[in-house]
């Protein structure tokens, strides 16, 4: 159970626009952290703080990221306690918060988006909806939490596009449907209006019972059409951002649709559409093809007494510009 004082901190970041799902998470955090120390927060000091830190690094199953927004959480709460001159001390002051990773994304191929696609034409209910979420997630980029808000009054058919109301940060979006996540959504649209039951009448994607998609509703789509797990809702946004970017789109219209706030965020992607340009590059380019003949040459003649020639003696054949 959360204390007065925090249950007004998440009050007062309902009020600046944080979306439902941020303040669900430092809800979580913040109720576990009231688990660990069993002490009253705005009463918590830097060494009452340890066995909280400790737990947070061993536990295997945390990632570096998830650790890094936790201790963030708690920093901004005592923050905010400090600010409300609730306490005096920051005890999170002199907590080190790791940097990010900077990892690059999983980006599944288009040959693999290709063939889930395709097994998606049955005529089930579920196949149908199947589909229509997949389309739309890889169409317009949209994050697993924003496609589960969208309401049916969020999608204009006529226009095709799609207004994001309970984006990240509230920042709200509209983004454009392409021509198969139209057909998908379509399709979906006519089947749900014949369903017999429809408790969330609001809902775009409601499941089998007639009730708003879930996460675990969401999964469950996911593991039908990919059994080994390799494909997830965020790959898919992954996807369509570097296909994009791989044909011509420009950064600042890929950070409107993905709904980034920095373009440093966005930026990320260039990283792999230039592992892209190096493998072409290598494959392609006159002077990696002159050097592969080269070693494959060295790696064939004999030496002097039969022995084979290492290839890094034989540079002068194929040195790389």
């Amino acid at each position: 159970m959360l204390e007065e004082y925090q249950e007004q901190y998440l009050a007062s970041l309902a009020m600046k626009g944080y979306s439902r799902w941020t303040i669900r998470n430092k809800r979580y955090v913040l109720l576990q952290f009231n688990r660990i120390l069993c002490i009253s927060s705005h009463r918590v000091t830097r060494r009452d703080m340890e066995p909280y830190l400790v737990w947070v690094e061993q536990k295997g199953t945390i990632s570096a990221v998830t650790r890094r927004q936790r201790l963030l959480c708690l920093r901004g709460y005592y923050r905010w306690l400090k600010d409300q001159g609730i306490i005096l001390f920051d005890p999170t002051r002199e907590i080190p918060i790791p940097k990010r990773p900077k990892t690059l994304p999983c980006v599944p191929s288009r040959e693999m988006i290709d063939r889930v696609l395709t097994r998606q034409r049955g005529n089930e209910y579920w196949d149908v909806l199947g589909r229509a979420v997949l389309e739309v997630l890889y169409s317009t980029g949209i994050r697993r939490r924003e496609l589960l808000s969208l309401a049916l009054d969020d999608v204009d058919m006529a226009q095709r596009r799609v207004r994001i109301r309970h984006a990240k940060g509230a920042r709200e979006r509209i983004v454009p449907v392409g021509v198969h996540a139209y057909q998908a959504l379509s399709n979906y649209v006519e089947r749900r209006r014949k369903k017999k039951v429809v408790r969330d009448r609001e809902a775009l994607f409601v499941n089998l019972g007639g009730r708003r998609l879930t996460a675990e509703n969401l999964y469950w789509i996911f593991r039908r059409v990919r059994p080994s797990g390799r494909l997830t809702p965020h790959g898919l946004r992954h996807a369509c951002a570097v296909g994009m970017l791989r044909n011509g789109a420009d950064m600042v219209s890929i950070k409107t649709l993905l709904g980034h706030r920095r373009l440093t965020t966005t930026q990320l992607y260039t990283q792999l559409t230039i592992a892209d340009v190096k493998t072409m590059c290598e494959k392609h380019h006159p002077r990696h093809i002159m050097a592969r003949q080269a070693r494959a040459k060295a790696e064939k003649r004999p030496g002097e007494h039969g022995e084979r020639v290492p290839a890094g003696l034989c540079k002068k054949y194929y040195h790389m510009t």
